[in-house]
């Protein structure tokens, strides 16, 4: 409810909630990439009415612990996995 009131607030085009029910858009959109986010390094979460200036302070503070320099370049592409371990195409 919260992204959606958000995404409404924002004068940004956002053509995959352009239809009749945008909320039940939302829903599957999450639930194709969650999958995908699930693989993140750094998850941060926010509630109603938490201040976005001290979600961005968590975010920055949290960074140093999961960034790594890395020695050499990967030797193939990197492959993404669902929860179930299936490929998942990017959406990138």
């Amino acid at each position: 409810d919260l992204l959606l009131q958000r995404l409404s607030a924002d004068p940004t085009p956002r053509p995959l909630l352009a239809t009749h029910d945008p909320a039940a858009r939302l829903r599957q959109l999450l639930d194709e990439r969650r999958p995908l986010y699930a693989q993140a390094d750094l998850t941060v979460t926010q509630g109603w009415a938490e201040d976005p200036v001290a979600v961005t302070g968590r975010v920055l503070e949290a960074l140093p612990m999961i960034l790594r320099e890395r020695t050499e370049a990967p030797e193939q592409p990197i492959t993404l996995q669902d929860a179930e371990g299936q490929p998942r195409r990017s959406f990138n």
